[in-house]
């Protein structure tokens, strides 16, 4: 059966004030966006709900603070019977929705070319050969991290680095995107068909 996934790319706006975003969601969300210790990351987080709750409003007419926001034990956040997921990075938010479980992850090349040894903590030893096959191995590494990390969010794990050595089988969905004068990739993990892999580059209230 095909899967209904919807997938979004925009441009934090900070200029809405923080208390502003509080007042606009429940308080369920709210707890879980204030965990984060650093000022910026709670900012993220209620901004990445406060375009969430937008979205299926608009898209479904359904509110997102008519649910509570659960987490699982390792962290993530759901809410029962809708699935979602948001990812953010270098002032950018990625959102998925879609009618089955899915993890999203936006990644930057920048942040991939500053470590040498990175590839050994990622890389299973199959993907290690290919990476030293490859002609450009930050492009690899870029797009190799950020399926993994939708694949460890679609399951409801924490990354941590023995278990990012795996090699996931089913590949994805992504693509690549320039953004403030760098190479962004979004990549979509889930098990289920997506007829066209699309991602929506402007979200009009």
């Amino acid at each position: 059966m095909e899967q209904d996934l919807k997938v979004y790319l925009l441009k934090i706006d900070r200029s809405i004030p923080k208390n502003a975003l509080k007042e606009f969601l429940n308080i369920s969300i709210v707890n879980h966006c204030l965990k984060y210790k650093l000022e910026q990351k709670q900012y993220e987080s209620l901004y990445g709900f406060y375009i969430l709750r937008k979205l299926y409003l608009k898209l479904y007419n359904i509110d997102i603070n008519n649910f509570i926001l659960e987490e699982n034990l390792f962290g993530k956040p759901y809410f029962n019977s809708l699935y979602f997921n948001i990812s953010n990075s270098m002032g950018y938010l990625a959102i998925a929705i879609s009618s089955k479980q899915v993890g999203i992850d936006i990644e930057f090349l920048y942040n991939f070319k500053k470590d040498k040894a990175f590839e050994r903590m990622i890389l299973s030893s199959k993907e290690l050969k290919e990476f030293n096959k490859t002609d450009d191995k930050n492009l690899y590494l870029l797009t190799k991290w950020c399926q993994k990390e939708s694949y460890f969010k679609y399951i409801g794990k924490g990354i941590n680095f023995p278990l990012l050595k795996t090699n996931i089988r089913k590949e994805g969905y992504f693509k690549y995107f320039n953004l403030n004068n760098d190479l962004a990739c979004v990549y979509v993990y889930t098990k289920h068909k997506v007829n066209e892999f699309k991602v929506e580059l402007n979200y009009n209230e």
